[in-house]
C-alpha cells in the first residue's frame, strides 16, 4: 500500500490547516490495520 504523508503550515491565503495528513490507496483497509494496532484517531 502506498502512503503520503504531508506536513503544512498554512493554506492558500492564510487559511489554517490541519497539522498532518496521511493520504493512502486503501482507507478502509488503513483504518482496519489501524483499529488492529490500537492506534487512536482523533
Amino acid at each position: 500500500m502506498d502512503t503520503q504523508i504531508s506536513f503544512l503550515s498554512e493554506g492558500g491565503t492564510g487559511t489554517s490547516v490541519h497539522d498532518l495528513s496521511i493520504e493512502v490507496d486503501d482507507l478502509d483497509s488503513a483504518l482496519a490495520r489501524v483499529k488492529e494496532a490500537g492506534i487512536l484517531i482523533e
